[in-house]
């Protein structure tokens, strides 16, 4: 699943709020759900939260300077990270990546993808690069202004988007495309 929309549109704030990691004074709606595994996650103690990160979720920031570490090949923070919550070796996990080739981004999506299937997980994709987006995901929301104004499968949304917001953001990200 992915998360699309300009800057200011909520995605961050979003994702923050499914990792319990708003600020003490965030006023969330208290209509809000946010549940993973049959849990409820907006209203479980700090202690479960923890748990819960890194195990059933995680996140990386979309800086990748601040995501991970340049001196430490992503496959290797990747493993670390895999490792910590399943009961798998370094080497079961780099093997996965061993035979990824081509750009860094490439090799990036398709261990991502490998992951998922080697471990039947999702993944939230938030970003501003909607070949990416497109590449990876199934669904995609697309958010203007803290709102959702879109919802569907990746094809619905880049085929036939229903919204005006969605059609200019597509176009808007066509065309930076183009230029590059």
């Amino acid at each position: 699943m992915a998360l699309v929309g300009e800057s200011g549109s909520g995605k961050s704030v979003s994702s923050s709020s499914i990792m319990g990691l708003l600020p003490s004074n965030a006023i969330v709606d208290p209509s809000s759900s946010i549940q993973s595994q049959q849990q409820e996650l907006l209203s479980m103690a700090e202690k479960a939260l923890r748990s819960v990160r890194g195990d059933w979720i995680a996140m990386i920031l979309q800086e990748p300077m601040t995501s991970f570490n340049p001196y430490i090949p992503v496959g290797e923070q990747v493993a670390e990270a895999v490792m910590c919550h399943r009961k798998v070796t370094r080497k079961a996990v780099m093997d996965e990546t061993s035979a990824l080739g081509r750009s860094v981004q490439q090799t990036v999506l398709e261990l991502l993808k490998d992951i998922q299937q080697w471990h039947n997980i999702a993944y939230l994709f938030i970003s501003h690069d909607l070949s990416v987006i497109r590449a990876i995901s199934d669904e995609v929301i697309v958010m203007q202004k803290g709102e959702v104004v879109e919802r569907g499968t990746a094809d619905q949304i880049f085929e036939a988007p229903q919204q005006a917001y969605t059609r200019r953001l597509i176009d808007a990200c066509m065309l930076v495309d183009e230029v590059a």
